[in-house]
């Protein structure tokens, strides 16, 4: 490559990846009437979305998994030992439960509701205050709700929007001990004693209504499949290069990015809404959304008849999601190093 076709190449990453967010100091920022009237408009229209995607045939979101133990439960059971049927079982009856009882908590309050209403309220719910929250210092991140990880969990009815919301409200950190590894690098990202002492009463509350539910859901671990379906990114192709995130340890971004990297998850995209915490511009933000898009398309059309979907997003969401995280890790980290030190 001639120098000139460099200097092009250059000059457009530094557009793309550049630092244009106008301080929050001077910018004017959006009124509490217009951050509500955003999140309400986006909650509605995921919570729609969500609950037309429960209609499809043979549809089973994830929500179904724990909204069917929470029933359980509130009908004297213990879900550990019914949730998982014979050989054979159709969804939410084909493994153990493996999620811990502090998620079936969250879900306590849709356990009145037909399983399509339920998931679309809680996408709608969760939306809502993430939208609200991620609109404090500007418009500029909602292009989250564009991207494939926020896609994939409104269409499947996960909880990642939902723990989203604790980046920006310390006071509901308790929020990670619903799903305590993704939980755990949100923590880290930046450690405070809120999200520590939430989490521990949270714990409380749900061992004094169901004391037993550590020992059931360990053994249930011990039968799950979940060792198929989470993987840590850092063990797949090309996963070693997220390791260079360790450079900018003392940044939350940087530890955010190296415990999401290390951590056992599901590559299935929607897990990985939270490295939309990294881009600090808006270029950056929108960047991150459509390589997330692109990778969302090409895992889409690779599908074949018979394929595993989970199995089969595996090689795409390291480069595609991964990697450009890590590329605008390392920029902010290279540019903030050559910024000239304040006098």
């Amino acid at each position: 490559m001639n120098s000139s076709a460099w200097s092009a190449v250059s000059a457009q990453l530094a557009t793309i990846f550049a630092d244009e967010t106008v301080s929050v100091e001077n910018a004017v920022l959006p009124t509490q009437e217009r951050r509500l009237l955003v999140a309400l408009t986006i909650g509605v229209a995921a919570g729609l979305f969500s609950w037309l995607m429960q209609q499809r045939s043979g549809a089973h979101p994830d929500f179904e998994y724990v909204h069917t133990a929470a029933r359980f439960f509130l009908e004297g059971q213990n879900p550990y030992h019914v949730m998982e049927g014979p050989p054979g079982s159709s969804a939410p009856f084909d493994q153990p439960l493996f999620y811990p009882f502090t998620t079936l908590l969250v879900a306590f309050p849709f356990a009145p509701f037909s399983i399509t209403v339920a998931t679309g309220l809680f996408i709608a719910i969760s939306a809502a205050a993430l939208a609200y929250c991620i609109t404090k210092d500007g418009m500029w991140r909602l292009h989250i709700f564009a991207s494939a990880p926020f896609v994939l969990a409104a269409t499947v009815g996960q909880f990642s929007p939902l723990l989203c919301v604790m980046a920006f409200a310390p006071a509901m950190g308790f929020l990670a001990a619903i799903k305590p590894n993704v939980g755990l690098a949100l923590f880290l990202r930046r450690p405070n004693v809120k999200t520590v002492v939430g989490s521990l009463l949270l714990l409380a509350v749900s061992i004094v209504v169901f004391p037993t539910w550590p020992r059931d859901w360990l053994e249930s671990l011990r039968r799950s499949v979940t060792d198929e379906t989470h993987r840590a990114p850092v063990l797949q192709a090309g996963g070693f290069l997220l390791l260079l995130s360790v450079l900018a340890w003392r940044k939350a971004a940087g530890r955010l990015l190296l415990v999401l990297s290390l951590v056992p998850q599901a590559l299935l995209f929607y897990d990985q809404l939270f490295l939309w915490l990294i881009p600090r511009t808006r270029n950056q933000s929108v960047f991150l959304t459509a390589a997330s898009q692109a990778g969302m398309i090409t895992w889409y059309l690779s599908l074949g008849p018979n394929d595993n979907p989970v199995a089969a997003a595996y090689p795409f969401v390291v480069p595609f999601l991964f990697l450009p995280a890590l590329g605008i890790l390392l920029w902010q980290f290279w540019s903030d190093r050559q910024a000239p030190a304040c006098p």
